[in-house]
């Protein structure tokens, strides 16, 4: 795959990731009563985009699965951040 195109890919699935999270909390508006969830939410994100990449990886679509394998190292983190975040200036 072209350069350009994973690139563009790569910065489209960020958005979708942050917008994505971000329409989470917003409907679920977690608790910090919930706060031992994330030790849940966190490794299962965590092994379904590495599942993914492990997927696409089989299928021979390596350029995509290297994007997937640090999409699941990023996604994470994106989580942990707005979950900080919503507890910090959002939660009431």
């Amino acid at each position: 795959m072209e350069y350009r195109k994973l690139k563009n890919l790569g910065i489209l699935l960020f958005f979708l990731q942050i917008i994505g999270i971000g329409i989470w909390f917003y409907v679920k508006q977690p608790d910090m009563e919930y706060s031992m969830d994330m030790l849940k939410i966190i490794p299962i994100l965590f092994g379904i985009n590495l599942l993914v990449g492990l997927v696409l990886y089989v299928l021979k679509k390596k350029d995509i699965s290297k994007l997937i394998f640090g999409n699941s190292i990023i996604c994470p983190l994106i989580f942990y951040a707005g979950w900080i975040l919503w507890f910090t200036y959002y939660a009431q």
